[in-house]
């Protein structure tokens, strides 16, 4: 068996041994639609396709490829129009997941009406290929801006958009001049998506009608608080050891990146990522003795954390719009500017709707808020708190 990655690797671990990890890994929904296109794709090249290898091998935005089952295949062949659908059954591992065991299905449509007026127009090739993205029953509709999304459009993300595109490129490479000259209409649905999605924060973001398709890496990690917080603890102890002046922690690698460039002098090992864990991860710092300690904060996580909750998970804690509101108003931010906070649907937003006038004032408040949460944790030490913007600027 031959692997090309460490996701690939820990599938097939699982696989052939299924008690080698405490916990298994699971699929994004994106994953799951990429591997149910390519399964599509492989019957509407070949219509008498009546067998098919049920283990499909799919690329992830990382470029390795893991093996993801496909439960099955169907399609339609008429002189108007080829429409195939191929189903994956949603697998989240051991990580609670609402959205696990869902079928996600993804329907591949040509029309042979828009090749026909497209006959004069050059052929396609895998690189130029159109790909038209539809949200079938169980995928959410957009209805507000802020996600980056496409109001009115399906809720479905950009990275899995991309993974779908580029695994269907790779399929059609050798056989795009045996398909008609036509756009490969993709739609996802998910069977019961609407009633699960009432469980989730979808309704909050102005996603209606269904889940959301989404996923960055294609790979869902296991998720255990016990042995997060284990393993921040081993890694905090591990960066005292290295002597460092300063510890700095950060909630992962993006917010990393921004700050490594504040600290050239300090060891790989001096970063430390606490995940949503922050309060636990500054009591570690405390209990091991360590005088200086640098917290790097995103929007997202500071606005809770400057409201007292220590451990930002969204499954725990979600934006307080109120106690924006109620901090930009101490700061002096016009009634207008207040008024906006209403309308947003991310935190990060923020950058984008105060004026830089006001934005100094109310990023410094909520600085002063984290602040006041957090070094009551860190008694004998000293703490930096640094607010990291979307594009990497830092805030103290």
């Amino acid at each position: 068996i031959t692997v090309d990655g460490v996701n690939s690797l820990r599938r097939t671990l699982e696989k052939m041994l299924p008690d080698y990890f405490p916990l298994r890994s699971g699929l994004t929904t994106g994953s799951c639609a990429a591997a149910a296109a390519i399964a599509a794709f492989r019957k509407l090249k070949n219509p008498i396709l009546e067998d098919f290898n049920r283990n499909i091998h799919t690329v992830l935005p990382s470029g390795e490829t893991i093996e993801i089952p496909c439960q099955s295949v169907s399609g339609t062949f008429s002189d108007e129009k080829i429409e195939v659908s191929a189903t994956v059954i949603k697998d989240g591992g051991d990580d609670p997941d609402v959205t696990s065991g869902l079928p996600i299905v993804t329907t591949l449509t040509l029309n042979l009406a828009e090749a026909k007026q497209a006959n004069n127009a050059p052929v396609q090739t895998p690189e130029t290929w159109e790909f038209v993205f539809h949200g079938g029953p169980g995928v959410g509709t957009v209805t507000l801006p802020g996600l980056g999304l496409e109001v009115g459009g399906p809720a479905i993300n950009a990275t899995p958009r991309q993974m779908i595109i580029d695994n269907l490129r790779n399929c059609i490479r050798y056989y795009y001049r045996y398909l008609p000259n036509a756009p490969i209409h993709v739609t996802i649905s998910v069977p019961g998506g609407e009633e699960v999605a009432a469980r989730t924060f979808n309704p909050r973001l102005g996603v209606v009608g269904g889940i959301s398709i989404i996923g960055t890496s294609g790979i869902v990690k296991p998720f255990s608080s016990e042995a997060f917080v284990r393993s921040i603890r081993k890694e905090m102890e591990v960066a005292r050891a290295t002597g460092a002046c300063c510890i700095v922690i950060n909630s992962g690698a993006k917010s990393e990146k921004y700050i490594r460039n504040l600290y050239p002098e300090l060891p790989p090992q001096a970063f430390v990522h606490y995940g949503n864990f922050i309060g636990e991860t500054i009591g570690i710092a405390a209990e091991l003795g360590i005088s200086r300690l640098t917290l790097g904060v995103m929007m997202g996580k500071a606005v809770k954390l400057a409201e007292g909750h220590l451990d930002t998970h969204s499954k725990k804690v979600t934006m307080n719009k109120e106690f924006l509101k109620e901090i930009a108003r101490r700061c002096g931010c016009t009634p207008s500017s207040i008024e906006a906070i209403d309308h947003i649907i991310l935190a990060r937003e923020l950058w984008n709707i105060l004026p830089e006038t006001e934005l100094q004032a109310f990023c410094s408040l909520l600085i002063e808020q984290c602040h006041r949460h957090c070094n009551v944790l860190l008694p004998n030490g000293e703490l930096t708190i640094l607010l990291i913007t979307e594009e990497g600027k830092i805030i103290q």
